[in-house]
């Protein structure tokens, strides 16, 4: 079964996401990591990741489960010299990156120091660009919603019960963004 009719989406589109247009241009994640980075005060580096999943599930030719997640996730890293720290949050906006880059530094201002530290990526004054997304990316596949995923699978389970079969599985969709500052 093809969930994606069409041909792949060309490299650099960007897509819009059921949460909002998160990924266009990627939603403003790494000019916010920037701002928060400038706003923090602090020599070190943000990732963020940031995911929208939706999952429906069935067994013995029924669907049981149908779940949608929204999957927001950051680690920054910060250096005092080459004392290091890192803080992990699911607050992906930019007040909450500041927060854990202010938590970070307190953080490394108790550890020990890393000598072979070499810096962080990027600290030669080159910005870095957005890759454009893979050519794998189906824009058709990202946008389906809960309804036409259910609709998906209750066609593939009618399908099965007609050949007198029961069927289990499940059919999964995910958007990601992920960039670095």
């Amino acid at each position: 079964m093809s969930i994606d009719s069409g041909p792949p989406t060309p490299p650099g589109t960007r897509l819009a996401t059921p949460r909002s247009a998160s990924l266009e241009d990627d939603g403003g994640r790494i000019a916010s990591a920037r701002r928060a980075l400038s706003r923090a005060g602090v020599d070190g580096e943000v990732w963020v990741r940031d995911a929208q999943r939706a999952f429906a599930r069935f067994g013995s030719g029924t669907l049981t489960q149908h779940v949608e997640l929204c999957e927001p996730f950051a680690m920054v890293r910060v250096a005092r010299g080459t004392r290091l720290a890192e803080v992990t949050t699911d607050a992906i906006d930019e007040a909450g990156l500041v927060d854990a880059l202010h938590r970070a530094a307190a953080l490394a201002a108790h550890a020990p120091e890393d000598p072979g530290f070499p810096g962080f990526a990027g600290d030669d004054g080159e910005a870095g660009s957005a890759r454009p997304f893979p050519s794998r990316f189906a824009a058709r596949t990202a946008a389906i919603d809960a309804g036409e995923r259910t609709s998906i699978v209750a066609r593939v389970l009618d399908a099965i019960a007609a050949a007198g079969l029961v069927g289990a599985g499940g059919l999964e969709t995910r958007a990601e963004t992920t960039c670095v500052a």
